[in-house]
């Protein structure tokens, strides 16, 4: 998967927040550094790629992207879960 076919999908799938799952690490990251919600789904449907894409221990591909809102950066960890679905693994 090459990088702009990523983020076509990436945008396309935040498009509808049931596709979008944070997991319990995520969760707890987002807490732990007061990160919003909001401020993911701007990460996934705003920002870019830093890293990836690159297949992942389960076979799905997983990139890294920041953006920048607010004076805030949020970087956020993605795994494409077979093309239906998001998964954040962890927030920065």
């Amino acid at each position: 998967m090459t990088g702009d076919t990523a983020l076509r999908q990436i945008r396309e799938l935040a498009k509808d927040s049931s596709r979008v799952i944070r997991t319990t690490h995520a969760r707890e990251r987002m807490i732990e550094r007061g990160i919003s919600i909001q401020q993911v789904f701007t990460c996934l449907r705003a920002g870019i790629i830093i890293e990836g894409p690159a297949p992942n221990a389960h076979g799905n591909w997983q990139v890294t992207m920041m953006a920048r809102q607010s004076g805030d950066e949020i970087t956020c960890v993605v795994v494409i879960d077979w093309e239906t679905r998001l998964l954040i693994v962890t927030v920065y």
